[in-house]
C-alpha cells in the first residue's frame, strides 16, 4: 500500500496529521484529519506500540471488490494487546475514534453501498452511520437506512449488538441480486478465513448463527418495504423486528402495519434442529405481501383483497411442523381466460383447523379442518402425499345441512353471472370422498352424497322455461364468431314430438351420450370419475362428463366459451332443468335444438338433411351414425361429404350398433338390418327420390314410452344399463358410485 502525507505537526501530548491518502489492493483511503495521542518522547522510541488513542475527522474509505480485498482483513487468532485496565484492545492496542467519515462500497458491477462512518474501536469495534444505501435504484432491490449502529466483538468477528432506524426496502423485479453482490464482497474481505473456531466445532450452531454473540441482538426500528413503483404505497410500515439468540435458538419478536392492517410475531426457532414454535396473528394485511411466496396463480389485483390470520406453529423435531389456527382472505380476485372471460373477484373465505406437514415425506395431512364461504361452511379433511414424479391425494368433505341460498351465494357472483339471479327456500347438504394414487389410477375413488331439499323460487329470464313452450328463436354462435339462428319449438316446423322420433335413435342417443340419463339428477358421478382418468393418464383433454341435460344446457341458455365459469353456470342450469321437466321433456328439448353437423341443428334439419327422412323414420344404423356424431358433428360431417361412411366412421357404427344390442337397446332383428344397411349405407341429396321402405326390429322401451304401440315395444321397466348411474333426482336418493363405477343407494 502506498500513502501520501500532507502537513505534521506536533504538539504537547501527540501528533497532528493533515489530508492523508492511501491505496491499495481494493483501497482507497483519505482523512482529513488525524490525531495521534502519545508522549512525543515515548512515539520516537516506541512507535505505534506509545499510540494511546487515534481520532480520525473526515475519513472516506472506498473497497473495491473488483480486487483483492483479502489482504485488508487480519488474520489470525492470536491475542491482544492490553491497555492498564487490562482490557483487551481488539489487537490494536490503542483507542481508535472516527468522528466522521463515509465508506463506499463497489464491485464488479459498480457502486454497491454507501453510508456515513463513525467509530469507537477498543475492548469492541462500536460502528454507526446514518444515510446508509445498499443497491442502485433501478430493477433490482436497494435499501436504504436512516441510523445504524453495530457492536463488533474482538477477533474472531462476532455480531454484538445491530440496531437500525427508517430503513425503506424497495423490492424490485430482480429480486436477491443485491444481497448476491453484497455476500460476494463480505466472502472476498473475509479472504478465506475459517468460520469462528470454537463455536463452529459444535454442529447444533450453524455457522451463521457462530458469528452472532450469545444473548447478541438485532433491533430494527420503523421500517418499510416498497413496491418498485415510485410513490406507490408502502407494502409494509412501522416494521419493528428484535431478534435475541439465545444459546442455540433465535427468539424472534416482531410487529409491522401495512395500509389499514397489522401483525405481529413472537417465535422461537432451533436452526440446526429445524425446532421452534411461537404465533403469527395478522389483521387485515395487503394479500399482495404473500404473493411473492405463493404459486403461481392468475391473482388479480392481489393488493385490493385482505388477509386475516391468528396461527400457532410448533415443530419438536425436523420430522414433522404442526400449525393449528385460522386463515381468512376477503375481495380476492383471479383473471384468466380459462376461469371467466373477465376478472372473478369478491372471492372471500375462512379456513381454520391443524395440519401437519412431515417434509420427509411430503406428506401434508388436515385434521378438522373447515372451509367458510360466505355463510356456508364445509367440513374437511385429507392427506396430500407426492413429489415431482408422483402423487397421491385423500379427500373427504361434508356440507352440513346449509340454506340453499348461502350454499350456491357463497360463490362469487361473477362465476355465477346471470345464474345468481335463481333463488331457492329449503335446505342443502352432501358429502364428497375423493382419493387418487398417480400409480394406480384405475383405484381412483369418487364418492358423493347429496340430501337435497331445496325449492326453487326465483328464476332469471334467461332461463324461464316458459319461451321453449312454444315456437322460440334458437340462437347458436359458433366458433368462428358466425351466428345461426332458427326457430323450434313446439307448432314449429323444426320441431317434432318425442313420440314422433324413431325409437331407435333415441336409444341411440341415450346410449352414447348418457347411458345413464333416467336414473341420476343431471350428474354422473362414474363418468366424472372415469373422465378424470383418462385425461389424468393421456395428459391431456381426452374425454369430457357432461350428461345429456348437462348438455341442452349448455346449448339452450350459455355460450360456447370454455372456462370455469361456464361449467358453474352450466350445473346450476342441469339442476334446474332436471327439477322443472320430465325426463321425456329433457329429451325432447335436446333432440330438437342439438347440433348434427355444420348448420345442422334439431333432428328435423338433420334427418332430412342426410337421409331425406322424417325423424320417425330413421333406421338402426342411421340412428347410430346420427348418435355417433354428435361429440364433434363437424369433425364428422367429412363421411356425408364424401357420400358414404369413411373406414373408421364404418367401424365406429358397426360397434355401437353390437353394443346397443349386447346392452338390450334394441332386438337382434334390428342389428341384422342395421348391420345390413351398413353394406351399402348411403346420404341423401336435395333432390333425389326417397324410396319407401319397412323398418325391422324393435327398440327397447323407455321409461315415458311404457304402452305406446309401435315399434318402441311392449312397455316394461327401465334398461339396467352397464349397472352405472346416480339416482334419478337428487333431491329423492342418493348414491354412491365405486371405483368400478357400480352403484350404491343410501338411506337419506
Amino acid at each position: 500500500m502506498s500513502a501520501d502525507l500532507g502537513d505534521v505537526s506536533l504538539r504537547w501530548g501527540g501528533v497532528s496529521l493533515a489530508e492523508l491518502r492511501a491505496e491499495g489492493s481494493g483501497l482507497d483511503l483519505e482523512a482529513e484529519h488525524i490525531a495521534v495521542d502519545g508522549s512525543l518522547f515515548s512515539l520516537a522510541l516506541d512507535g505505534g506500540a506509545a499510540i494511546e488513542a487515534v481520532r480520525v475527522d473526515g475519513l472516506a474509505v472506498e473497497l473495491n471488490g473488483s480486487e483483492d480485498l483479502g489482504a485488508l482483513m487480519p488474520r489470525g487468532g492470536g491475542e491482544s494487546n492490553d491497555d492498564s485496565s487490562g482490557e483487551p484492545q481488539a489487537g490494536l492496542g490503542f483507542e481508535l475514534e472516527i468522528r466522521s467519515g463515509q465508506v463506499l462500497l463497489r464491485d464488479a458491477e459498480g457502486e454497491l453501498a454507501r453510508s456515513s462512518l463513525g467509530a469507537q474501536v477498543g475492548s469492541s469495534w462500536q460502528l454507526r452511520g446514518g444515510d446508509a444505501r445498499v443497491g442502485v435504484e433501478g430493477d433490482g432491490d436497494s435499501l436504504a437506512v436512516t441510523s445504524w449502529a453495530m457492536t463488533l466483538e474482538r477477533r474472531p468477528w462476532r455480531v454484538a449488538e445491530l440496531e437500525a432506524s427508517g430503513g425503506r426496502l424497495r423490492v424490485g423485479e430482480r429480486r436477491g441480486q443485491v444481497l448476491a453482490r453484497l455476500q460476494g464482497l463480505l466472502a472476498k474481505l473475509r479472504g478465506g478465513e475459517p468460520e469462528v473456531e470454537a463455536e463452529a466445532e459444535d454442529e447444533s450452531v450453524p455457522p451463521w448463527l457462530a458469528r452472532w454473540v450469545d444473548g447478541g441482538s438485532v433491533h430494527l426500528e420503523d421500517w418499510a418495504a416498497l413496491p418498485a413503483e415510485e410513490g406507490a404505497a408502502p407494502l409494509v410500515r412501522d416494521l419493528r423486528l428484535d431478534a435475541t439468540r439465545e444459546g442455540e435458538r433465535v427468539h424472534l419478536v416482531g410487529e409491522t402495519a401495512a395500509q389499514d392492517g397489522e401483525a405481529s410475531w413472537d417465535f422461537r426457532v432451533t436452526p440446526a434442529e429445524a425446532r421452534g414454535q411461537g404465533t403469527l396473528r395478522v389483521r387485515q394485511l395487503p394479500f399482495a405481501l404473500f404473493v411473492p411466496f405463493l404459486p403461481d396463480l392468475p391473482w388479480w389485483r392481489p393488493e385490493h383483497a385482505r388477509l386475516d390470520a391468528e396461527l400457532t406453529m410448533e415443530a419438536e423435531s425436523p420430522a414433522e411442523i404442526v400449525a393449528h389456527g385460522r386463515l381468512g382472505v376477503r375481495d380476492l380476485g383471479f383473471f384468466h381466460e380459462r376461469l371467466a372471460p373477465h376478472p372473478v373477484r369478491g372471492l372471500e373465505a375462512t379456513v381454520s383447523g391443524r395440519a401437519r406437514w412431515r417434509p420427509a415425506e411430503r406428506r401434508l395431512t388436515l385434521e378438522e379442518g373447515a372451509v367458510a364461504v360466505g355463510e356456508a361452511r364445509a367440513e374437511l379433511e385429507g392427506e396430500l402425499e407426492g413429489d415431482a414424479e408422483t402423487y397421491r391425494v385423500a379427500l373427504r368433505a361434508q356440507l352440513p345441512p346449509t340454506s340453499c341460498e348461502d350454499a350456491v351465494h357463497a360463490l362469487p357472483r361473477d362465476l355465477l353471472a346471470e345464474t345468481a339471479d335463481f333463488h331457492w327456500r329449503g335446505r342443502i347438504g352432501g358429502r364428497l370422498r375423493f382419493a387418487i394414487d398417480s400409480e394406480q389410477l384405475d383405484e381412483t375413488e369418487l364418492r358423493v352424497r347429496v340430501a337435497d331439499g331445496c325449492e326453487f323460487l326465483a328464476v332469471p329470464a334467461m332461463a324461464d322455461l316458459r319461451r321453449v313452450q312454444a315456437p322460440f328463436l334458437h340462437r347458436v354462435q359458433e366458433p368462428d364468431g358466425t351466428v345461426f339462428e332458427m326457430t323450434t319449438g313446439p307448432g314449429s316446423a323444426n320441431w317434432v314430438s318425442i313420440y314422433g322420433i324413431s325409437p331407435f335413435l333415441v336409444q341411440a342417443v341415450v346410449g352414447h351420450e348418457d347411458a345413464a340419463f333416467f336414473r341420476h339428477g343431471g350428474f354422473a358421478v362414474y363418468s366424472i370419475r372415469d373422465a378424470l382418468v383418462r385425461n389424468i393418464r393421456a395428459g391431456r383433454y381426452v374425454q369430457g362428463a357432461s350428461t345429456i341435460t348437462m348438455q341442452l344446457a349448455k346449448n339452450l341458455f350459455l355460450h360456447r366459451e370454455k372456462t370455469i365459469a361456464r361449467k358453474v353456470q352450466e350445473a346450476i342450469l342441469t339442476w334446474w332443468l332436471e327439477t322443472a321437466l320430465e325426463k321425456a321433456e329433457i329429451l325432447e328439448l335436446y333432440l330438437n335444438v342439438i347440433e348434427y353437423g355444420p348448420a345442422v341443428y334439431g333432428i328435423v334439419h338433420a334427418a332430412d338433411y342426410y337421409f331425406g327422412r322424417a325423424p320417425a323414420e330413421l333406421s338402426p344404423a342411421e340412428s347410430a351414425f346420427l348418435a355417433v356424431i354428435l361429440p364433434n358433428p363437424k369433425r364428422y360431417h367429412e363421411s356425408y361429404e364424401r357420400g358414404e361412411l369413411t373406414r373408421s366412421m364404418r367401424n365406429r357404427v358397426t360397434r355401437f350398433l353390437r353394443h346397443m344390442h349386447a346392452r338390450e337397446r334394441i332386438d337382434a332383428e334390428a342389428l341384422a338390418h342395421g348391420l345390413a344397411q351398413l353394406e351399402d349405407f348411403r346420404f341423401h341429396r336435395p333432390g333425389e327420390p326417397v324410396q319407401a321402405r319397412t323398418l325391422q326390429g324393435r327398440a327397447a322401451d323407455l321409461p315415458f314410452a311404457s304402452g305406446v304401440p309401435g315399434l318402441w315395444g311392449p312397455g316394461g321397466e327401465p334398461l339396467d344399463d352397464m349397472g352405472e348411474g346416480e339416482g334419478e333426482g337428487a333431491e329423492r336418493e342418493a348414491v354412491e358410485v365405486e371405483p368400478s363405477g357400480a352403484e350404491r343407494r343410501l338411506a337419506p
